[in-house]
């Protein structure tokens, strides 16, 4: 139970009120069953120990264990059958896409995250530069997206401007996903002298790049961009430029 310390006072809350969210016992063993299916410790068409067994192995109650299959069943991981128990499904039909424990990513993974960055941001940077409307860049110098604003806002409005809802979806997704990261890459930069104005120097490349309608100048500045954002995290990462 969270218990806070601090109290209202003339009916106002406290400003400094700090909650931090315990993920739920299900969530934790679903995570884990995913990372151990991952592992290829239960491998596609293999069954997983049933309810009883599970909840007697891991110490919960067979709840927690229903409650964990219920989640890998809706992402498309276990497909079950009355009397055939729970068996893993083939890769391919996985129906949704996670990006859980970002804050507990270590560098290998985080680098993996940065080249996902690099595949799809270079090529939303071309499609912003070939199909931008002079609204998508009105819009984007009055809202302050023209390489002045955090890195979310900014790389969230190119993919807008792609013209392509399923990127503009799933880099909405992403950025989500990476508020950490950008974060950490961010502070860093700061502990830096004059490093906050490169970045932003990178950010308007990349802009002036979609103004002037060049797809070819808008990849490779993108590209150029995360690149450096990664070396700044001392990230060594492939790059296509």
């Amino acid at each position: 139970m969270l218990v806070i310390k601090h109290y209202i006072v003339n009916g106002e809350f406290p400003v400094n009120l700090k909650f931090k969210r315990v993920p739920r016992l299900s969530e934790q063993v679903a995570d884990y069953l995913i990372m151990e299916i991952k592992k290829g410790s239960f491998k596609p068409g293999e069954n997983l120990p049933s309810e009883a067994v599970l909840a007697k192995q891991i110490g919960v109650s067979r709840t927690v264990i229903r409650e964990a299959f219920a989640r890998l069943k809706h992402d498309g991981l276990l497909d079950s059958k009355q009397g055939s128990g729970a068996k893993v499904t083939e890769r391919f039909k996985m129906r949704a896409f996670r990006l859980d424990g970002i804050e507990q990513a270590n560098n290998e993974e985080i680098r993996h995250l940065f080249e996902l960055r690099i595949i799809i941001e270079g090529g939303a940077a071309a499609l912003a530069a070939d199909r931008r409307s002079n609204k998508d860049m009105d819009n984007a110098v009055q809202n302050g997206t023209d390489g002045s604003k955090p890195d979310v806002i900014f790389h969230q409005t190119i993919a807008g401007a792609s013209g392509n809802p399923y990127l503009r979806d799933f880099m909405c997704f992403l950025n989500d996903k990476l508020v950490y990261l950008i974060r950490r890459a961010r502070e860093h930069s700061s502990r830096h002298i004059g490093l906050p104005l490169v970045v932003q120097q990178e950010h308007l490349a990349i802009f002036e790049a979609i103004l002037n309608k060049d797809p070819v100048k808008a990849r490779d500045a993108a590209l150029t961009h995360l690149k450096n954002a990664a070396e700044r995290l001392n990230l060594l990462v492939y790059c296509f430029n």
